[in-house]
């Protein structure tokens, strides 16, 4: 159908799917399995089949491991299923939902008996949904990825994980499991969601533009400025302002459509436009209720990516809406479903987000992954990008200033580092390696200082203490000599 056609060339096009699977990212993944979801709920309208519900269901649980907010489609599952009930689907909630859930609990199931046997504890899918709840609603919270955990440190991934949780420990007097961390994380979000309930509003209403907006919100790299640097992702023309605006298109266009359609005489016609009815109502609701599921936590692009799926599905209603206007000859009704549809585009491809993404930080970050896989040479290139776009970038200088220290380059090397502490004076990493390079250099009283402003900063740090202790029997040696 023309429906289907559209949503296929919408996802197609879209370029952030394609960016998305050349990242090998779970994304990629999650879009076919929530797809297929739908499509084997979608059969319940002509009667329920268990071999489909307990389908959907296995799909259902997939996504949960891969993204547990999708438990939401559940939630969309269930008030359907009941949405249908009430319109004379009698055997939907006993044999349908009752399968679906059965099939989604047994998908989970072996990774919750697993999580059980190594800790001892409850934990369904993942322990890091207390961490996640509590980034989107603390003192520093912003709507977007945080790593900064207040008094705690910083959290950029699950590699850091296992060093917060033992900050907590300290922190509450008592060592913590995973579970129970992840337990204290929420009491601590929801006992400042209920004290700053203001600020939490504002919060909400803001991480509802960046959801809805027409920007890609970066995580750990920013998708926008890849698709800058790749003519591939720049020959995909589809944004999700576009699909956004046929899809609202689309729902406004259906629900027009059934109001004039009241009192029409073609029976078969409307059995068929009941079904897609029924069906819109269910991919509306799983993208409402995933973006329900997502707003207390914090926003990206790739939360939001697998409904933007569902989006392209709704956006095809609107194209083959528009279809039918012009093969019925309907000009006026398809001129005005063009001028609402630009409208829509126009006001929703505006940027209110008020987000200005550093692009340095972002060729600093492609740099460091360089830098870990030992590329240096191709690391120090995007270092030395990043630092023309921004001359002031103190990782950047600490970084770079790292490796002309281990090439034997000190002047170049304490260049760099000296950089670095002008625009981060407190970064204890950068003290320590310039004392080292000063060392080297025969500046034995500033890479003393230096040693020991790293203790200042970091007192548990024992490298520093070993090169504080060396400097200091080195300079004392050297002043005895005198």
């Amino acid at each position: 159908t023309i429906a289907g056609l559209a949503s296929a060339a919408l996802a197609s096009w879209y370029w952030v799917f394609i960016y998305f699977e050349g990242e090998l990212h779970a994304v990629s993944v999650l879009i076919p399995v929530v797809l297929g979801f739908i499509l084997l709920l979608s059969t319940w309208t002509e009667g329920v089949r268990t071999r489909f519900s307990l389908g959907a269901g296995v799909l259902l649980g997939s996504a949960v491991l891969l993204r547990p907010t999708a438990v939401a489609l559940l939630a969309a599952a269930a008030l359907w299923a009941l949405w249908l009930w009430r319109r004379g689907v009698r055997q939907v909630l006993l044999k349908g939902f009752l399968a679906l859930a059965i099939a989604t609990a047994v998908v989970v199931l072996p990774t919750a008996l697993r999580n059980y046997a190594v800790s001892g504890e409850f934990v369904p899918v993942v322990s890091t949904t207390g961490i996640n709840l509590y980034m989107g609603n603390n003192p520093n919270a912003t709507g977007l990825v945080e790593i900064r955990i207040p008094d705690l440190g910083t959290y950029r991934d699950c590699y850091e994980y296992p060093a917060l949780l033992e900050a907590l420990s300290e922190d509450v007097g008592v060592s913590l499991s995973h579970a129970k961390a992840s337990s204290h994380f929420v009491g601590r979000a929801l006992e400042y969601i209920r004290t700053h309930p203001g600020r939490t509003a504002r919060l909400l209403w803001k991480k509802t533009r960046l959801y809805w907006g027409a920007r890609e919100i970066a995580h750990n790299r920013a998708p926008e400025y890849v698709r800058l640097e790749s003519s591939a992702l720049q020959l995909a023309p589809v944004t999700h302002a576009s699909i956004l605006a046929l899809a609202t298109l689309g729902v406004l266009s259906a629900v027009v459509s059934r109001l004039l359609r009241r009192g029409a005489t073609f029976e078969q016609e409307d059995r068929s436009a009941e079904r897609q009815w029924q069906v819109l109502v269910l991919v509306s609701w799983s993208v409402g209720l995933w973006y329900v599921a997502v707003l207390p936590f914090f926003v990206t692009a790739r939360y939001r990516a697998p409904m933007v799926v569902l989006l392209a599905v709704l956006a095809g209603w609107a194209a083959q809406w528009l279809w039918r206007q012009w093969a019925s000859r309907k000009w006026k009704f398809l001129l005005a479903g063009i001028a609402v549809g630009v409208a829509l585009y126009a006001v929703m491809s505006v940027d209110y987000s008020g987000i200005r993404t550093d692009p340095a930080h972002h060729t600093f970050v492609q740099g460091y992954a360089y830098l870990m896989q030992g590329r240096v040479d191709d690391a120090l290139d995007l270092f030395q990008k990043a630092l023309d776009v921004s001359p002031h970038h103190w990782r950047c200088h600490s970084e770079v200033g790292l490796i002309y220290l281990r090439r034997g380059d000190y002047s170049r090397g304490i260049a760099h580092l000296r950089a670095a502490l002008r625009t981060k004076p407190d970064y204890a990493p950068a003290h320590f390696n310039l004392s080292i390079a000063l060392s080297h250099a025969g500046d034995l009283e500033e890479s003393l200082r230096h040693a020991e402003e790293v203790l200042r900063i970091n007192p548990d740090f024992p490298e520093a203490r070993r090169l504080r202790d060396e400097l200091v029997a080195a300079t004392e040696g050297a002043a005895a000599s005198e």
